[in-house]
C-alpha cells in the first residue's frame, strides 16, 4: 500500500490529513522528537506540537519523558481499533440525534425558532443555581467545563445531576488548573465514569465557563467557595448566541489540547 493510500485509510477513520501523516511518520521513525518530525514531513514546525497533542489525546501517540521530549506511535493494529471504536461511537451519536430530531418534527421546529432569537442575560450566582441544574438536566450530547478555581461550587453542588447526565450518555469534559500539593477537587472522585474526562492546564483565565451541547453557555466571574453564599451579587452571563459560543468553544478546545490528562476515572 502506498503512503497516499495509507493516509487515505486513516482519514477515512476520522483523522485529519496532518494527523494521519504525522502518525504514519512516527510508525517509521520511532521515538522521534518534534524537530525530527518536522524535518521529514511537510507539516509546519509551529503545528507539530498541536498535532502531536491531538494524536496523544486520541491514544495514538505516547510521549517519552526525556530531554528533548520524544514521541512514540502506538501499533497500527491498536490505532485502527481505537479509531474504529471512535467512529462507531460518532455514528451512534449521529443516529441518536437524527432519531431525536425526526421523531418529533414539531419540537424541532420550535427549537429552530427559538435558536433564531439569541439572548444575553446577566443572572445572579447562587450556590444551588436552578439555571445550572436545568441546563445539566437538558443536555443531550456534551457539556464542557473550564474553571480556574477548582473550588467552584458548580462542580460539586450538582453531583446527582452530573451523574444522571453521564448515565444518559452525555459526555463531560473538564479543564482545571493543576491541583496544588497534589490535591484533587472533590468532584473528580465523585464522577468516576467512562464519559467523564478531566485535564489540567498550567494557567487559565479567572472565572468559569460551561458550554451545554454547544447551544448555550454560562460564564461566571471568578469567586471562591466562601464567597458564594445562598445568594450573592456575583453575576453570570448566559447566552445562546452562536458567535459567542463559537469563541468559547475555540477557547475551550485550545485549553483542552494544550493541557495534560489527569487521573482517568475508572
Amino acid at each position: 500500500m502506498s503512503e497516499k493510500e495509507e493516509v487515505n485509510s486513516l482519514t477515512g477513520l476520522g483523522l485529519s490529513s496532518r494527523q494521519a501523516t504525522l502518525y504514519l511518520t512516527l510508525t517509521r521513525y520511532s521515538d522521534s522528537t518534534a524537530r525530527d518530525l518536522h524535518k521529514v514531513t511537510t507539516i509546519a514546525r509551529q503545528d507539530i506540537y498541536q498535532v502531536l497533542c491531538e494524536l496523544e489525546e486520541l491514544g495514538l501517540v505516547e510521549r517519552i519523558l526525556a530531554k528533548p521530549l520524544r514521541f512514540k506511535a502506538t501499533s497500527t493494529s491498536n490505532a485502527v481499533s481505537i479509531l474504529s471504536r471512535r467512529q462507531e461511537s460518532k455514528n451512534s451519536e449521529l443516529r441518536n440525534k437524527a432519531l431525536m430530531l425526526f421523531s418529533h418534527p414539531e419540537k424541532r421546529e420550535k427549537r429552530d425558532t427559538e435558536s433564531n432569537e439569541p439572548f444575553f442575560e446577566l443572572r445572579n450566582v447562587y450556590r444551588n443555581d436552578p439555571h445550572v441544574k436545568t441546563a445539566i438536566n437538558n443536555a443531550k450530547v456534551k457539556i464542557r467545563l473550564l474553571d480556574k478555581n477548582m473550588h467552584w461550587p458548580v462542580f460539586y453542588s450538582f453531583i446527582d445531576e452530573w451523574t444522571c447526565a453521564l448515565e444518559k450518555g452525555v459526555k463531560i469534559e473538564v479543564v482545571i488548573e493543576f491541583a496544588k500539593k497534589g490535591k484533587k477537587p472533590k468532584f473528580v472522585d465523585a464522577l468516576k465514569h467512562a464519559n467523564f474526562q478531566i485535564r489540567c492546564a498550567e494557567s487559565l483565565a479567572a472565572g468559569a465557563l460551561l458550554i451545554f451541547d454547544d447551544k448555550e453557555l454560562a460564564i461566571w466571574e471568578g469567586a471562591k467557595l466562601r464567597e458564594v453564599a445562598d445568594s450573592v451579587q456575583l453575576k453570570a452571563l448566559w447566552s445562546n448566541h452562536h458567535g459567542l459560543i463559537d469563541l468559547a468553544i475555540n477557547y475551550f478546545e485550545l485549553a483542552w489540547i494544550t493541557s495534560s490528562p489527569s487521573e482517568e476515572p475508572t
